[in-house]
């Protein structure tokens, strides 16, 4: 296990200590550049909104002891450093607007590998250190989090969209990510709006493949259609162990065939079987959001629906004008940039950068109520978003002490049904023809 520690990046300027090696980690993913494009008041003087694009912050210049945010981030595989950037990107953007009530924030972040131990081990080593007030665990989140967090008593985020995880509510842990939505999106756009009723799927073994057949069964049961055929392969296979399974897809009946995303073989597979030219409707999941998955499947994945965060759309103005998330979708792409110019944009860091803005904001409501900053009081709080308090990149959070889930009351605030195509090695990512610009429906 390594150790990034990201020091004051104030005004520009990154200051990084840590473990030699794993300094030069930041360097190589471009860490350190200016982000800030200017910003409003922020909520937390004036009691309005806040947003991914504004955190809550004092003002002035940031001072005494450092506010810690933790990260642990697994193999490229499961995310990599994505999450880790957009939390950069925050803690810059927070420390040039004065900070956390005046203080300084910084990241301490630890690769690890994703097994649920090594995730475990490294939640358990940012809990021994007290600076440290909240954790993100990016994708690799794991049910083994809930109970050791009552040991730990860290507030951690996870963006797997594990329900084991944060479901029923457990006082430290919470989520910032949907999870069947991203799969039953796609299957109420084809019932729909292309009028299927019969509906095959193959998806694989991680958490969020085995929550794909569950969570289109039921929206099955209240759309009218029907699930007839589930198949499963390994997120690894090739494209010729995964025909067999697309093979019994195929002879299943079904008219519209979802085929989750993680593994691009799969789509390899269809081609060579010749499904993609039945004018079968074909569909997947938000593993396509991700340009190297887009790249990796190449022409097969051109043209299938999926749906993603509406900041994932290369053209913002294809949304309606009036959507929130377009302003601080355009000023977060500006800020990734700047941050991270020989890079493509990685739209999963928008998850870090909301789970350090939130983190924040909650820090900032306790400060208002006369609490001091600590770990019990940024859990506190984060189980208090309601209304317009707080814009993230898929909408207005909204939780309760029932409820950890930080996400939107609505899938469509935040995400928007997409196809992808592309051009040399550029994947462009457009709005999907017969799909609202209000966002997709789940």
């Amino acid at each position: 296990m390594s150790e990034l520690r990201v020091g004051r990046l104030w005004k520009g300027v990154l200051i990084a200590v840590g473990l030699g090696a794993a300094v030069l980690l930041l360097a190589a993913c471009g860490g350190g550049g200016s982000s800030s494009t200017g910003s409003e008041t922020s909520a937390a003087s004036t009691g309005e909104e806040a947003s991914a694009g504004e955190s809550a912050s004092s003002g002035g210049e940031p001072s005494g002891e450092p506010i810690v945010f933790g990260d642990v981030y697994g193999p490229p595989a499961a995310g990599g450093k994505g999450v880790l950037q957009g939390m950069e990107i925050a803690a810059n953007q927070l420390n040039e607007e004065g900070g956390i009530d005046g203080r300084p924030v910084e990241l301490k972040a630890l690769s690890t590998d994703a097994s649920p131990e090594a995730v475990a081990a490294a939640y358990r080593e940012l809990g021994q250190d007290p600076s440290v007030m909240g954790v993100s665990v990016g994708f690799i989140g794991t049910p083994t989090l809930r109970a050791l967090s009552e040991t730990v008593k860290l507030p951690v985020i996870s963006a797997s969209g594990n329900d084991e995880i944060d479901i029923p509510a457990s006082k430290y842990v919470f989520g910032n990510s949907f999870s069947g939505e991203y799969a039953t999106a796609a299957v109420t756009w084809g019932v729909k709006n292309k009028g299927v009723k019969k509906i095959a799927i193959i998806h694989y073994e991680s958490p969020s493949g085995q929550s794909k057949p569950p969570a289109i069964e039921k929206r099955c049961e209240e759309l009218g259609c029907e699930l007839v055929d589930v198949e499963e392969g390994l997120s690894t296979d090739s494209a010729a162990k995964l025909e067999p399974a697309l093979t019994k897809m195929r002879a299943s009946g079904a008219e519209m065939y979802f085929i989750e995303g993680q593994n691009p073989n799969g789509f390899k597979a269809a081609e060579t079987l010749g499904m993609l030219n039945e004018g079968k409707v074909i569909v997947s999941d938000n593993w396509l959001t991700a340009p190297v998955t887009a790249k990796a499947c190449g022409k097969p994945c051109e043209g299938v629906w999926f749906a993603t965060s509406k900041v994932r759309l290369n053209n913002l103005n294809e949304l309606e004008p009036n959507d929130p998330v377009k302003p601080i979708g355009i000023k977060y792409k500006k800020q990734w940039a700047e941050n991270f110019p020989k890079e493509e944009f990685n739209e999963f860091s928008t998850y870090g950068y909301d789970e350090v803005a939130s983190m924040a904001f909650a820090a900032e409501k306790g400060v208002k109520n006369g609490e001091e900053i600590s770990r019990d009081s940024i859990a506190e709080n984060l189980q208090h978003f309601s209304g317009k308090e707080f814009l993230s990149f898929d909408g207005y959070y909204e939780s309760s002490p029932e409820d950890h889930r930080l996400v939107p009351k609505e899938f469509s605030q935040g995400y928007i049904g997409a196809v992808i195509t592309l051009k040399g090695n550029e994947v462009i990512y457009s709005l999907a023809p017969d799909s609202p610009a209000s966002g997709a429906e789940a």
